[in-house]
């Protein structure tokens, strides 16, 4: 990853925006970010981190922290950072939780978090990956760069006071940072699988054991043997019980047919006797049949009859209607007569009114005439009426354009007093700005200096007290030292004393190989076992252990003490005799200096709204002159228009009759001759109408009247002939009247039920004789059987089957379910087989690859730790050089002990000594310079391993001011080579000594109004 370009905006010491394009510093630049302490160098990679993964670059402040206190409150805080990966390049904006004043009214409100990523292919055009959601934001990074934010701060970064962790690490951390750097979470994967493969084997192994528990305890046996012999003894009886059933069954089967035969037999008897009580009923029943079928044939009879009656009664029914009609008819001929004489003369009448339209039309346009001139007279009225609002109004607006004027002049002038008042403040801004500057700039050293004088004071408390611990623990060791010294003198002579005690006279001795013993071993009263000495010995390991870590202790508290002391003399220098003047007192001019800064800000800001408002002023004056003087104009052209308007009006007003100059008495005129003439026109219309009307329908009627005379002697003659044919038919079939045919009719339904009822009744003797007659043949030379003695004899065939059938049963059961568990247990064993001889394949390389053999490495480790040897190779190359051949780093590669992890820890080969020591040993000083060093050994082989992650970039925060010259030059000079292995490296520090050597700089520059960047040597 590298940097391409930064924007912070009210974050921590910078108050405004501030900038800074990594491209104008070249491809892979070596650059130094450079400031006076508290400028705010470090917060260029709280930015960077807190832009990836929303926090701090040492993680120990809140993201809402870090908003800048001298930011103006309506601005909000944000960080934006463009970044870098191989050829694609991203953009992150994001915003931490932070008030902002409400857009309405007073108070505050809450801004949440916020971030947003963008891609930017090489066209430009940016590509919006993430809206809104700053976790979304912070996963996308994390997969994008390969590293979490911790991981970050180890390998890339190196914040202040931070820079030794990663070298300090533990196994265990270090493995997670080279697992995912190597991206070699395959060989997890492959643990994992391997793990739940043996796993799931075993489980399975288990689960087949215990069916088979389960089987033989369903089977009531121990095991499986005695499931054998179980079900060998129960085979014989099983076939025995099934003889037995099928003898009792086949008994069982002829008795059920015996008594089916006897029980078919019985019921034909049943049978005939119905049969014989069925016919004697419908014998019965003959004389109401014969009744059904006569009144049946009348009913059909009467039927033919019935259109002949229906044809007679609707000739009747045509005449009368005939008859009704035409007296109706004669009706309204009489009232249409007398109708055509009246409209005759109405129409007369109406005639004689219509001939005076003429001399009203001729009124009529007369009077439309003067409405026109009326019309023309009331627009000119209006018109006047107008002009005069008009003229009073301009009067009006002069007025008031005459009496703004003087009030803008009067404020002009004021205006011009205020400003010369307050020049006297604005000449005073830049000097109130300076010692602003200055008082603060020695606020902040004088409290950084009191901080570091506390810090310095418990930190010399902690050092007297883990020297004192120090001296302690080697007294410890010194006493259980000579204790196990004597223990081991001791268990020798007690090995001398067994062994002298097995010598024999004249028999060589083997140790010296004399065959004379003088003076042999003797043992002691007190015998010494070997657990006695190893106990021993673990103890004053333990007290070693125990000392070396609390002189590693004491070590890192007098490098940190040094560091410090460096610090403190340097806020002593700077603060010069200033040093000794309290805080209080340097806050308190703070402040006064800060409200002379605020007033003269104050006051240049008043005279700039003032120098505004008077030019405002000056441009509102000429405006409302020019005004002024377009006002007049218009009053001198609304005075002509109006004179010229009056004698027009004159004119019209002479042209009208004194009667008609009232426009309303003119239209009511205009209006009632109009309304004459319509009534005159519509009375003739309707006149007209009315007449022709009546005529029309006269005329109707009569021809209505004989059509109906026609059609009234058509009905007579066809009534005639009706009644003449019913007559006829009646005579012919035997009614004596038209009223007794119509009673032999019969509904329909009542037809078809008589029908059915004579139908039913034959077929039903048809069938009944036939199968009585069948009956009787199939009973010929048979008798009645004994059904209750049949019965009880059958019942007991019967319980004799179900018992012989139950017996059966069960036991077949029973050695069903043996021999079903016997082949379910056998293939539960085949498959046991099978999983033994898979675990043994699985299980193995489980056991090893999860490093549960001797050396406890698992497989990831193992891989990790040959890459770790890469490493550490690389490092070595630049620590040596930076220590003059001095240290390297190695891997410790002795086990760890109980079930820690181990593999991946490191020791320090100290060439002076011989000797592997821990890293912590190092100094503040010899820690950087390793740190340095297992960082770029680091980066170099990720690069050339190609592993996905990309290391291009590296930040380091101070540590070069624990170094002298010479390690100093050495390790620039190592920095120059990384440089030129395309890598791009920033260095944040005050040493003097970087500054003069790095021209390529970013100066971060304090102020009161917050800090600002610069890029020197571009």
């Amino acid at each position: 990853m590298k940097p391409v370009y930064l924007s912070m905006q009210a974050f921590g010491p910078f108050a405004a925006q501030e900038e800074v394009d990594f491209t104008r510093l070249g491809e892979n630049p070596l650059f130094l970010i450079n400031g006076p302490t508290g400028a705010g160098k470090s917060t260029l990679l709280d930015a960077i981190c807190f832009a990836l993964y929303g926090q701090a670059a040492d993680n120990e402040r809140e993201p809402a922290a870090l908003r800048s206190d001298m930011a103006d409150p309506q601005l909000l805080t944000e960080v934006q950072f463009q970044f870098a990966l191989g050829e694609k390049q991203y953009r992150i904006a994001r915003m931490p939780t932070q008030n902002k004043p409400k857009q309405r009214g007073e108070g505050l409100t809450t801004q949440a978090t916020e971030a947003k990523l963008w891609e930017i292919p090489a066209d430009g055009n940016e590509i919006l990956l993430i809206p809104k959601k700053a976790t979304e934001v912070t996963e996308r990074v994390i997969e994008l760069t390969g590293l979490t934010a911790d991981q970050f701060r180890q390998v890339m970064v190196l914040p202040q006071g931070k820079f030794r962790d990663l070298l300090l690490a533990n196994s265990q951390q270090r493995e997670n940072i080279f697992s995912q750097l190597f991206q070699t979470s395959i060989y997890h994967k492959i643990e994992e699988k391997l793990k739940q493969r043996a796993a799931g084997i075993e489980e399975s192994k288990k689960e087949y054991d215990l069916k088979i528990a389960g089987l033989l305890e369903s089977a009531d046996s121990s095991s499986e043997a005695g499931l054998k012999e179980k079900t060998s003894q129960l085979k014989p009886l099983v076939d025995e019980l099934k003889t037995e059933k099928d003898r009792a069954f086949d008994q069982f089967m002829l008795s059920e047919k015996e008594r089916s035969g006897a029980m078919a037999l019985s019921e034909l008897f049943r049978q005939k006797e119905n049969c014989q009580a069925s016919l004697v009923r419908l014998e019965q029943e003959r004389g109401q049949l014969r009744q059904t079928e006569h009144k049946l044939a009348r009913s059909r009879q009467a039927a033919l009859l019935v259109p002949f009656i229906q044809t007679q009664e609707m000739a009747e029914k045509r005449r009368e209607s005939l008859r009704q009609e035409l007296h109706t008819l004669a009706l309204k001929m009489a009232t249409a007569g007398k109708k055509q004489q009246e409209t005759r003369q109405e129409l007369e009448l109406a005639t004689s009114k219509y001939q005076q339209k003429d001399a009203l039309n001729v009124h009529i346009h007369e009077l439309e005439r003067y409405r026109e001139k009326m019309v023309l007279l009331t627009q000119k009225q209006v018109e006047n009426e107008r002009q005069q609002a008009a003229f009073q109004q301009i009067n009006q607006t002069y007025a008031t354009q005459l009496a703004a004027r003087q009030d803008k002049q009067q404020q002009l002038e004021q205006g011009r007093t205020k400003t010369v008042g307050l020049q006297t403040f604005v000449e005073g801004l830049s000097d109130a700005v300076q010692q602003l500057d200055q008082v603060e700039h020695v606020l902040q050293l004088k409290i950084r200096y009191d901080v570091l004088l506390g810090k310095n004071q418990v930190l010399k408390e902690r050092v007297l007290a883990e020297a004192a611990s120090v001296e302690r623990a080697r007294q410890a060791c010194q006493e259980l030292y000579q204790e196990n010294v004597q223990l081991q003198i001791q268990w020798h002579q007690e090995q001398a004393a067994q062994l002298a005690s097995r010598l024999q006279l004249n028999e060589p001795c083997p140790v010296c190989g004399s065959t004379t013993h003088p003076q042999p071993a003797q043992a002691q009263r007190v015998l010494l076992n070997k657990e006695d000495l190893e106990q021993s010995a673990q103890r004053l390991e333990n007290a070693r252990q125990r000392l070396q870590k609390i002189e590693n202790a004491l070590v890192q508290s007098r490098t940190l003490q040094e560091a410090l002391a460096v610090q403190i003399n340097e806020q002593l220098e700077m603060l010069g005799d200033k040093a000794v003047i309290p805080v209080g007192v340097l806050q308190e001019v703070c402040e006064q200096a800060r409200k002379r800064v605020n007033q003269c800000k104050q006051a240049r800001q008043s005279q700039s709204l003032l120098q505004e408002q008077l030019a405002v002023f000056e441009q509102e004056l000429s405006q409302l002159d020019e005004a002024l003087q377009q006002t007049q104009e218009k009053q001198q052209v609304i005075r002509l228009s109006q004179a010229s308007l009056e004698n027009e009006l004159k004119l019209r007003l002479a042209e009208l009759p004194e009667s008609f100059r009232d426009a309303a008495v003119l239209e009511q005129t205009l209006a009632v001759s109009k309304q004459r003439l319509a009534l005159l026109q519509n009375e003739y219309e309707t006149s007209q109408r009315a007449f022709d009307q009546a005529r029309q329908e006269n005329v109707q009627v009569q021809e209505r009247q004989a059509g109906l005379e026609s059609q009234q002697e058509q009905a007579i003659l066809a009534l005639r002939q009706a009644q003449q044919a019913c007559q006829a038919q009646l005579e012919q079939h035997a009614f004596n009247s038209e009223q007794a045919c119509r009673q032999a009719v019969l509904a329909a339904h009542e037809m078809q039920a008589l029908e059915r009822y004579v139908e039913q009744f034959n077929r039903q003797q048809y069938e009944l004789e036939g199968q009585y007659k069948t009956i009787c043949e199939q009973l010929e030379g048979k008798i009645l059987p004994d059904l209750a003695q049949m019965e009880s004899r059958h019942e007991q065939i019967k319980q004799l089957r179900d018992q012989t059938q139950h017996a059966w049963q069960h036991h077949a059961e029973q050695l069903n379910q043996l021999e079903s568990v016997a082949v379910k247990i056998g293939r539960m064993n085949e498959q046991n087989a099978g999983l033994a001889r898979e675990y043994a394949i699985y299980g193995t390389l489980s056991h090893i690859a999860n490093g549960r053999g001797d050396s406890r490495i698992s497989l990831q480790r193992f891989v990790l730790s040959v890459l770790l040897d890469d490493v550490l190779a690389d490092a070595t190359v630049r620590l040596r050089i930076m220590s003059k051949g001095r240290y390297q780093l190695i891997r410790k590669e002795d086990r760890a002990k109980g079930n820690s992890r181990s593999g991946l820890d490191l020791e320090v080969m100290d060439e002076y000594t011989g000797i592997a020591r821990p890293a912590a040993t190092l100094s503040g000083g010899e820690s950087f310079m390793a740190a340095l060093s297992l960082a770029l050994g680091l980066s170099d082989v990720v690069q050339a391993y190609a592993g996905g992650i990309r290391l291009d970039t590296l930040f380091i925060d101070e540590g070069f001011g624990s170094l002298d010259m010479d390690s100093l030059d050495l390790a620039i000079r190592t920095l120059l080579d990384l440089q030129a292995s395309g890598r791009t490296v920033g260095i944040i520090s005050h040493v003097t000594e970087l500054k003069e050597q790095m021209a390529l700089r970013i100066d971060v520059l304090p102020s009161a109004r917050g800090s600002s960047i610069q890029v020197k040597g571009v």
